[in-house]
């Protein structure tokens, strides 16, 4: 055991920030992955039933996330889980930080102008950059996260 408190602190402070992000992260993910299928996912919630698209779509979006947790899983049976988180951490945190938040942007703007509603210029502007910066932020970050691992 470490006799340095700050050391400690800082351990449980990493603990309690992991036990309190993830349920956020997966809040997010569903949020955003509803949003990906927007009409279908809202008819189920009003009538109660669900559509035939909303089943299939719904089962596409669940098992490429079970596939993409196997994966990890299966990954992180190694000694070494650098390279499964790093690559986790590049192609994740720029989805959730860029380029879903800018895709669903253009989606809401697209529906705004189909209703006849304006979309302020500087918006429009900000979610076509954002996107295509969040994309090359992945590709660097995948790109680094490999030259790490294989140096």
């Amino acid at each position: 055991p470490s006799k340095d408190y700050l050391a400690t602190g800082a351990r449980l402070a990493i603990g309690m920030a992991i036990v309190f992000a993830y349920p956020l992260m997966f809040n997010a993910l569903k949020t955003a992955l509803y949003n990906l299928f927007p009409s279908q996912f809202h008819q189920y919630a009003e009538k109660g039933v669900p559509t035939k698209a909303c089943k299939n779509k719904r089962k596409i979006a669940l098992t490429s996330i079970l596939a993409v947790i196997t994966a990890i899983g299966v990954e992180c049976g190694e000694e070494d889980v650098s390279l499964v988180l790093g690559l986790v951490g590049s192609v994740l945190g720029t989805s959730f930080a860029y380029t879903i938040p800018g895709y669903m942007a253009m989606k809401n703007m697209k529906l705004r102008k189909a209703k006849g509603l304006k979309n302020h210029p500087k918006d429009i502007l900000l979610s076509h950059i954002v996107v295509p910066v969040g994309l090359i932020f992945g590709v660097f970050g995948v790109a680094l996260t490999l030259r790490e691992h294989f140096d």
